[in-house]
């Protein structure tokens, strides 16, 4: 959609009386943006299924406020991108934060605080959703107090965080520490870690060291000057997916630097070490772990820009994270599976991670991925990541599964279906069973005890023509002999025929 030089209108004679404009498509402001007398607030809802570009005058685009101002509504899971200027709210005018992140590229989203909203709202996004800035926020400090846990004067939250994950700054003056020094503050969270170890390690308070940081930050800039050396404010940040393994929230402190030099700018402690009481970890309706960390700080907001983060305890061990699979339980044989870590070292240290395939090395060095085709059955098979640093520390993270495909010669298919005896058999408490098809089939393969009760079923439903192994384990049954049977009904065809079998296994613990 693309709005005239003119601009689009809510409430006058001939134009959007409805107060409620739906777009689907990108959206381009040429030049008069949107104005509202219909007397009642109007609001623009971004609502499409794929990325909306949204283009505005290099100037800015500004969303009017008070009594008729133009909301606008995010509420698109492919989310959006800003082009040409900022995105300006005046007192009154909420972004609406349903679904989907904005992407500000270069340009930044500027809120406006009133004495009932901060500009935004996120209450639509829910827990399941995500939805916030991904870019730079703005907003201007006024003077006066507010309260750590209501909107009015004070609090100030800067609705930022990474492509997929909401990350948040909280800045709060109250009645005791109001701010004394109106100007603008501008917030943007990167994705990365922050370089520099310059003033490491810190004294973090109640015999804490922190000697790393998170592998991700805060671009926190003041203008047109700092808050002032005295000025207190609470600081607070909820962190989702922090990509840090935690044990306790207590031993976390919030740290920063100037943004300069990496090796002359060092990190200092926000804050007093023994205010990080309140700190938290929970974990949302994603399974998510959130971080909740607030401390009260004074003065350490000055001119030009800081980076803040979250520093961790010097002790910390190096460790792999964001398992790819996340849980995997079959793989097929003869086909390359794909495995990959991501690695947390506060020590920035050389590292070497090796790669195993049931216990044996198959590929060490410092990729972070590896990618392996199993060549036989077996009951299980395990791969294993083991990561190491120069300073000896380690840590690993497995996964076991089991190789449920059979090789089969290129292009040749079974001559005739067929159910294999299971091995081992003996047998305790797991076994294999293979099994082949000569035609498309839907296939049922079920145990049954000597009674004739169905104890397992171990494959139901259509299969192509092949080789095929399904493993059984009998942990929560008695020993005895049992019956696997293998029905296999062909589909298609005037010939197609049912073809039954039976096994006896044996279970001996």
């Amino acid at each position: 959609m693309n709005a005239p030089n003119g601009g689009i209108e809510f409430g006058a004679p001939g134009s959007f009386v409805a107060r409620n404009l739906t777009i689907r498509d990108s959206m381009t402001v040429l030049g008069g943006g949107f104005t509202n007398t219909s007397g009642t607030n109007a609001v623009v809802n971004l609502a499409g299924t794929k990325k909306q570009i949204v283009t505005v005058p290099e100037t800015g685009l500004t969303l009017p406020g008070g009594a008729s101002a133009v909301h606008l509504q995010l509420n698109n899971a492919a989310g959006f991108r800003l082009y040409g200027g900022d995105l300006k709210l005046s007192s009154g005018a909420i972004i609406f934060f349903v679904n989907g992140v904005l992407d500000a590229g270069s340009q930044a989203v500027v809120l406006s605080h009133s004495a009932t909203s901060q500009g935004f709202d996120r209450q639509g996004a829910g827990t399941s959703n995500v939805s916030h800035v991904f870019g730079i926020v703005k907003q201007s400090v006024t003077g006066g107090a507010g309260n750590l846990d209501v909107y009015p004067n004070g609090r100030y939250e800067f609705p930022t965080g990474s492509a997929t994950r909401y990350r948040p700054l909280i800045l709060t003056f109250t009645s005791v520490y109001p701010a004394r020094n109106p100007g603008t503050i501008e917030v943007a969270h990167v994705d990365a870690p922050p370089a520099g170890t310059a003033g490491l390690p810190l004294d973090g308070g109640a015999g804490l060291r922190v000697g790393g940081s998170a592998p991700f930050y805060w671009s926190v800039k003041s203008s047109p000057g700092s808050l002032g050396e005295d000025q207190k404010f609470d600081i607070e940040t909820v962190i989702e997916a922090p990509g840090l393994r935690i044990s306790q929230a207590s031993d976390l402190r919030i740290i920063l630097r100037a943004d300069g030099s990496p090796e002359t700018s060092p990190w200092s402690l926000l804050g007093p070490g023994t205010g990080y009481a309140t700190s938290s970890l929970s974990v949302n309706s994603r399974g998510d772990t959130v971080l909740s960390v607030r401390v009260l700080a004074a003065g350490q907001i000055q001119d030009g820009t800081a980076l803040l983060t979250v520093g961790l305890p010097l002790d910390r061990k190096p460790y792999l994270n964001f398992r790819v699979p996340f849980s995997i339980s079959q793989v097929p044989l003869n086909v390359p599976t794909s495995f990959a870590v991501s690695v947390s070292d506060p020590y920035n240290k050389s590292m070497t991670i090796l790669w195993k395939v049931n216990g044996v090395t198959m590929q060490a060095g410092p990729d972070t991925s590896f990618t392996y085709a199993f060549q036989g059955v077996s009951l299980t098979h395990s791969v294993r990541a083991v990561f190491r640093n120069s300073e000896g520390l380690a840590d690993s993270t497995e996964w076991s599964f089991l190789v449920v495909g059979i090789s089969q010669p290129e292009g040749v298919l079974p001559a005739s279906s067929s159910l294999r005896q299971n091995y081992p058999n003996p047998f305790n408490p797991t076994t294999t069973i293979e099994y082949q098809l000569s035609a498309r089939s839907i296939v049922t393969l079920k145990v049954y005890d000597l009674l004739g009760k169905e104890v397992a079923v171990l494959a139901d439903g259509p299969r192509s023509p092949g080789w095929y192994a399904a493993s059984w384990d009998a942990s929560g049954l008695p020993s005895g002999t049992y019956i696997c049977r293998l029905v296999a009904a062909e589909v298609g065809g005037p010939n197609a025929q049912t073809y039954f079998e039976t096994r006896r296994m044996l279970l001996a613990k």
